[in-house]
C-alpha cells in the first residue's frame, strides 16, 4: 500500500514539474514584416528590433518573418502578403505607399489579419476598414491647433510635388480647419526643388498684405526641407514678420542656423525626447559590421519611420503578453505549431481562409497601452494613434528650444499659452551700461574737478540714441578694467568681458566696437549693425622714396621711350628718300639735281621740331611728303599730350615700397612677422577659418604666440612702431584707420579686408531694449548723424590729415624736376664745346685757304713783274699800263690793282719786294668765280 501511495506521488510530482517546464517555455508568435527592398535604413532598424527582442525576458517570443519587396508595386505587395499568411501569423508590419495602400486595406480586412504601418501613410478616417493599425501619429491637428492658439486667419501650406501623400494631408488640414474657425488656408506646392526661388517670391508678394506672414513646411523629407529653407534664407524671408511652422514629429533634427540671427519665428513639434529612450538605440544602431566597415558604409540617419518600426516590435510584445495572460487559448499551439482551425495551419489568400482568432486578437491590441520609444503606443477603435504628445520647440533670435508640450486630447499646455503671452517685465532704475575703453569708440578723461569722464564715437551715438523719440533712456556707464568684449572660454565652459556681465544680469547694454558673430549672438541680441568692418592689416609706413634726377621719363616706360626714338629716326629716314627720289622736291635746283633740303642733318631737325611741337624752316612740297610728315605730326600730339597729362602726377606723387599688400604676401613670407589681439572676434575667426590661406597664418602666430599675440589694439599699434617694418598687426578696419590718423603718422592699411562683419549694440538675450535701440538707430542714420559723428572721430580729429585726399596745392620742389635742369645746362656746355670746335675747325679751314690763294697771288704777281721787266728792257720810254677803272684785272682769278694803289719795285739782289698801300675805305676782292660774280 506505502508502494503505491509513493508511485502515485512520485507520478504527481512529475506532472508538475512537466507542468512547470511546459509553463516556462516562451510562447512564439509568428509576425510577418514586410519592408521596401530599397530601403537600408527600415532593414537596420529590424534587425536592431529583432536584437532587442531576443534580450528581454518575456513569455512571448515574436518569431520574425521578413519579405523584402517593392511596395510601390501592388502585384509584388499582394503577393508578399499571401506568402506570409501561409506561416499563420497573427499580425502583419509593413510600409505602405500610396499605390499599394488599397490592397493592403483590402487584404487585412478580408483575411481578418492586423497589419501596423509604421511610416506616415494614412487616409482620412475610414471605419469600414478597422485591422489597420496606424502607429505613426498625425501632426497636422498640432498645427491646426497653433494657428488658432495664435488667432491667424491667412496661412500659406506648402508641400512638395514630388511628395505622393500630399493630397492626403492637404484633405485633412482642410478637414481640420472648418468654416467657423474662419482660418483661409492657401495651399501651393513648390515644383523645382533645385531652383523654387520664383514660386518663393510669388508667396512672398501674396504674403505682404497680412501683418503676420503664416508658413506651414509639411515637407516631411528632411533634405528636400534643408534645401526649402536654404533657398527661403538667400531671399531674405527669415526676417522679422515670417513665422514658420515646420511639419513632421522630429524638429530638432533640422538644421536651422540661418534662422537663428534673422528674426523669423520657426515652431515644430518633437515625438521623441534625443535624450531620452531613443538615446538607448542610437549606439546599436551605428553599431557597422565587419563587412560595412570593410566596405566603408556609415550607418543610415536614424529616422521618424525607424523608430516606429522598433515599436512596432515594442507594442506587439507587451500586447502578446497581455493576451498570453487574459486568453491564453487564442495563441494556443499544438506540438508548437499554430493551428488556424482544427483542419489547416495556414490562410490561402485564393481559397478565402481568414485567420479565424483574428478579431479577438484586434480587440486585445487596440485595449493595450504600451510604453515604447514614441511615448504611449495606444489605439482608438478607428486604429489611429491616442493619447499621444508632442514637445513643442520655438526658435526666435536664438536656439531652438522647447516651450511646452501639445497633447492629442488637451492641446497646448499653459507653458506654451504663457510663452506666446509672456511680456517682458518693467525695468526699475537706470539701465547699466557696461563699456570697454578702446579709441575713437569709447576715451576716457578726467575733467577739471578729477572726476572720470566719457567721450568718443559711441559715447555720443548713444546720447543720441537715449534723446531720441523712439527711446528716452535713462541710464548709467560703467567701465570695464579690462579690454575684453567677451569670447567663449573652452576651460572654464563660461563667457568673459563684456557679454559675461550681460549674461549674468550685472548690465544691461554693452557699448563699444563689438562684433556681432553666430557664438555671441546665441546668448545676447544686438541691434542691427551700425557700422561694418573687417579684418584688416597694419604696417609700419615705409619712408617716402625721392624722385630721381630723370624722374621725367617716368611718365613712359623705357620701352615706350625706345619706341618713340625708332619712330624719330624712322620718320627722318623716310623724309630723307622722299627728298632723294621724289621730283617734287627738286624745283629749287632741277638743274642740278635733289635738293639740300631734306639731308640727313635736316631731317632729323625736322622730325625732332615736330616732336618738341616747335616746327621747322623745311617742309616738304611732294605729297609723299606732306603724309609722312602729317602722321608724324599726329603721332607727336598724341605723344606729347599723353605725357603731359602724366607728368603731372609722377613729379607730385612720392612713391612708397611697400613690401606686403594681402594676406597672401603675409602668409607666403616669414620676415614680417604678424599677429593679433588676444581673446576677440579676430582671434576665433583665425581659429576656425577653413580657408587655407587663414588656417596657415594661425599656425604660424600659434607657434610664435610670445611675438604674435598682444593685449589690446593699442599694444598692438605700439609694436607695429617700434618694429621697424618687420611686424604687422591683424585688427578692425575701423580701429586700423583711426590709429592710422595719430601722430607720429608712421603706421598705415594696406590691402582689402579679410571678412566683414558688423558692429551692434548688445543687450540681455529677450530684453525689449533691442527693438527700441533699432528703432532708434534707423531714426538717426535716416538723418545722416551717423555719417558726420564718423568723419568727426575719425578725420576730423585726425593729427595726420586725410593723406588720401588732394587738399590744396602741392609746389614742386627742386628734386622733383631737377633732371631738367641737367639737360638745360649739359645742353649749353654741349652747345658752348660745339661751337668752339666749329670755330676751331673754321679758322683752321680758313687758313689753309688764305695760304693757298696768297701762294698763288704771289705766282701770279711775279709772273706779271717779269713781264714788266721786259717790256722796259725793250722799251725803256713806254708808261705803264694804267689799271680798270674799276679795279678789276680782265684776267680771271688774278688780283688786281686798284686805284690809289702804289707799287714800288726794288731791285735788290736780283730779288724783287712789293710793298702795297691803301686807303682806309679800299675794297678787297678776296677773288673773282667762275661765272663772274665777286666774292668778298
Amino acid at each position: 500500500m506505502q508502494l503505491i501511495v509513493l508511485e502515485v506521488s512520485l507520478f504527481s510530482l512529475w506532472i508538475c514539474c512537466v507542468k512547470t517546464r511546459v509553463s516556462l517555455a516562451k510562447k512564439q508568435i509568428n509576425t510577418g514584416f514586410i519592408i521596401d527592398e530599397e530601403d537600408k535604413s527600415s532593414e537596420r532598424a529590424y534587425r536592431l528590433g529583432v536584437e532587442l527582442l531576443q534580450m528581454d525576458k518575456n513569455t512571448i517570443t515574436i518569431k520574425d518573418f521578413l519579405n523584402k519587396t517593392n511596395i510601390a508595386d501592388s502585384y509584388s505587395f499582394t503577393k508578399s502578403i499571401c506568402l506570409l499568411l501561409m506561416e499563420t501569423i497573427f499580425s502583419i508590419v509593413t510600409a505602405a505607399d500610396v499605390r499599394s495602400y488599397d490592397a493592403i486595406e483590402s487584404y487585412s480586412q478580408a483575411m481578418h489579419v492586423p497589419v501596423i504601418i509604421y511610416n506616415d501613410v494614412r487616409k482620412l478616417l475610414k471605419p469600414n476598414y478597422k485591422y489597420l493599425l496606424h502607429i505613426a501619429p498625425p501632426h497636422l491637428k498640432a498645427v491646426v491647433d497653433f494657428i488658432k492658439l495664435h488667432k491667424w486667419r491667412t496661412a500659406f501650406y506648402l508641400h512638395v510635388e514630388n511628395d505622393p501623400l500630399w493630397p492626403w494631408r492637404v484633405s485633412e488640414i482642410f478637414t481640420l480647419t472648418n468654416a467657423s474657425d474662419k482660418i483661409n488656408i492657401i495651399q501651393r506646392h513648390l515644383g523645382k526643388l533645385n531652383d523654387s526661388y520664383e514660386q518663393l517670391r510669388i508667396l512672398d508678394k501674396m504674403a505682404l498684405s497680412h501683418t503676420e506672414k503664416i508658413f506651414i513646411l509639411d515637407i516631411l523629407d528632411r533634405p528636400t526641407l534643408q534645401l526649402i529653407l536654404k533657398q527661403i534664407t538667400e531671399l531674405g524671408m527669415n526676417r522679422e514678420g515670417y513665422n514658420y511652422i515646420i511639419g513632421g514629429m522630429d524638429i530638432q533634427e533640422v538644421e536651422l542656423k540661418s534662422f537663428e540671427h534673422g528674426g523669423a519665428r520657426i515652431t515644430g513639434f518633437q515625438l521623441v525626447d534625443k535624450n531620452g529612450y531613443k538615446s538607448k538605440v542610437l549606439i546599436p544602431w551605428e553599431k557597422r559590421t565587419k563587412s560595412e566597415i570593410k566596405k566603408g558604409i556609415k550607418a543610415p540617419p536614424f529616422e521618424m519611420k525607424d523608430i516606429f518600426l522598433l515599436d512596432s516590435f515594442c507594442f506587439l510584445q507587451q500586447g502578446f503578453e497581455k493576451i498570453n495572460r487574459e486568453s491564453p487559448d487564442l495563441v494556443r499551439t499544438r506540438t508548437g505549431i499554430h493551428y488556424n482551425t482544427n483542419s489547416s495551419k495556414e490562410i490561402v489568400c485564393h481559397k478565402h481562409k481568414f485567420l479565424e482568432r483574428g478579431p479577438k486578437i484586434l480587440e486585445f491590441l487596440k485595449n493595450t497601452s504600451a510604453p515604447c520609444l514614441s511615448g504611449n503606443v495606444q489605439f482608438d477603435k478607428n486604429g489611429y494613434r491616442t493619447k499621444y504628445n508632442f514637445d513643442v520647440h520655438s526658435l526666435y533670435k536664438k536656439k531652438l528650444k522647447k516651450i511646452g508640450n501639445w497633447s492629442s486630447e488637451t492641446g497646448y499646455n499653459k507653458d506654451v499659452i504663457d510663452a506666446l503671452k509672456k511680456k517682458p517685465k518693467e525695468h526699475k532704475g537706470p539701465y547699466v551700461v557696461t563699456l570697454v575703453v578702446e579709441a575713437p569708440f569709447v576715451i576716457n578723461k578726467t575733467d577739471k574737478n578729477g572726476k572720470e569722464v566719457f567721450e568718443g564715437f559711441c559715447i555720443d551715438m548713444f546720447n543720441k540714441l537715449a534723446n531720441s523719440s523712439q527711446l528716452q533712456l535713462d541710464y548709467v556707464i560703467r567701465k570695464r578694467n579690462d579690454t575684453k568684449y567677451g569670447a567663449w572660454n573652452k576651460k572654464t565652459k563660461s563667457w568673459d568681458g563684456m557679454i559675461s556681465e550681460l549674461i549674468e544680469g550685472e548690465a544691461d547694454i554693452a557699448l563699444g566696437s563689438i562684433s556681432i558673430t553666430e557664438e555671441r549672438e546665441h546668448v545676447v541680441d544686438f541691434t542691427k549693425p551700425f557700422m561694418n568692418t573687417g579684418i584688416s592689416i597694419m604696417i609700419k609706413r615705409p619712408d617716402k622714396q625721392k624722385p630721381n634726377i630723370l624722374s621725367f621719363k617716368e611718365p613712359f616706360s623705357n620701352s615706350m621711350w625706345i619706341c618713340i626714338m625708332c619712330g624719330f629716326a624712322g620718320v627722318s629716314l623716310v623724309l630723307v628718300l622722299i627728298g632723294r627720289f621724289s621730283p617734287y622736291e627738286w624745283q629749287n635746283n632741277s638743274n642740278t639735281g635733289p635738293s639740300e633740303d631734306f639731308s640727313v642733318l635736316n631731317s632729323l631737325w625736322s622730325s625732332f621740331g615736330a616732336l618738341l611741337q616747335q616746327g621747322s624752316d623745311f617742309l616738304p612740297s611732294s605729297i609723299s611728303g606732306r603724309i609722312a610728315e602729317c602722321a608724324w605730326w599726329f603721332f607727336t600730339l598724341i605723344i606729347v599730350s599723353s605725357y603731359t597729362a602724366n607728368l603731372a602726377a609722377f613729379l607730385t606723387v612720392e612713391k612708397l615700397n611697400i613690401p606686403i599688400n594681402s594676406a597672401d604676401d603675409l602668409a607666403k613670407q616669414s620676415k614680417i612677422k604678424y599677429g593679433i589681439s588676444k581673446g576677440g572676434s579676430t582671434e576665433k575667426f583665425f581659429s576656425t577659418s577653413n580657408v587655407s590661406v587663414y588656417k596657415q597664418m594661425w599656425e604660424f602666430m600659434e607657434a610664435t604666440s610670445q611675438t604674435a599675440f598682444v593685449n589690446g589694439n593699442l599694444d598692438g599699434w605700439n609694436k607695429v612702431l617700434e618694429g621697424k617694418g618687420e611686424y604687422a598687426f591683424l585688427l578692425e578696419s575701423t580701429s586700423n584707420d583711426y590709429r592710422n590718423q595719430q601722430k607720429p603718422c608712421k603706421t598705415m592699411k594696406v590691402g582689402h579686408n579679410l571678412n566683414q562683419y558688423g558692429i551692434g549694440i548688445a543687450t540681455k538675450q529677450g530684453s525689449e531694449l533691442s527693438r527700441k535701440l533699432n528703432l532708434a538707430l534707423l531714426e538717426i542714420i535716416e538723418k545722416g548723424e551717423l555719417i558726420n559723428l564718423k568723419q568727426r572721430w575719425w578725420y576730423d580729429k585726425g593729427q595726420c590729415g586725410q593723406s588720401t585726399a588732394s587738399v590744396g596745392k602741392k609746389s614742386l620742389s627742386l628734386s622733383n624736376v631737377a633732371g631738367t635742369f641737367h639737360i638745360v645746362i649739359g645742353g649749353l656746355v654741349i652747345a658752348m664745346i660745339f661751337s668752339a670746335l666749329e670755330f676751331l675747325f673754321h679758322h683752321k679751314k680758313n687758313q689753309r685757304k688764305q695760304s693757298k690763294v696768297i701762294k698763288t697771288n704771289l705766282i701770279t704777281d711775279l709772273t706779271d713783274i717779269g713781264h714788266v721787266n721786259m717790256e722796259r728792257k725793250n722799251d725803256e720810254t713806254k708808261p705803264l699800263k694804267s689799271p680798270n677803272i674799276n679795279g678789276a684785272n680782265d684776267n680771271k682769278g688774278h688780283p688786281c690793282l686798284c686805284r690809289g694803289m702804289l707799287t714800288v719795285f726794288k731791285e735788290q739782289n736780283n730779288s724783287y719786294q712789293t710793298t702795297t698801300t691803301s686807303p682806309a675805305n679800299l675794297i678787297m676782292f678776296d677773288s673773282i668765280t667762275e661765272n663772274g660774280s665777286t666774292m668778298l
